[in-house]
């Protein structure tokens, strides 16, 4: 995992710099069609990270930061859960996926 902490900095994280965090993670970005939750993580069972991003329903580049920050949040964090999980351990994988948007600085 290749992150920074950037909380005590006043710099905004960019979108390029977002882009190549999920790269050096060995991360998968691409193209997907999810429009009521616009980005969507997934890990395959071999182990590697996908994020799928609905660029057609993203409006503005800090929508687009705030749906990377949090997808690459669950892939470096495994915060992964299945659509059958109970609302507690659903509610704490998107909390894990939530802490790098604190960290990206919006």
């Amino acid at each position: 995992m290749i992150l920074q902490n950037k909380s005590q900095n006043s710099k905004e994280t960019s979108l390029n710099e977002l882009y190549r965090i999920a790269e050096e993670n060995e991360i998968n970005v691409m193209a997907a069609e999810c429009p009521n939750c616009k980005a969507i993580s997934l890990l395959s069972p071999s182990g590697k990270c996908y994020i799928g991003m609905d660029y057609k329903s993203i409006e503005t580049e800090r929508d687009e930061r705030q749906y990377l920050a949090h997808d690459i949040g669950h892939c470096v964090k495994g915060a992964f859960y299945n659509p059958y999980s109970p609302f507690s351990l659903i509610e704490q994988q998107e909390y894990q996926g939530g802490i790098l948007i604190g960290w990206a600085w919006f």
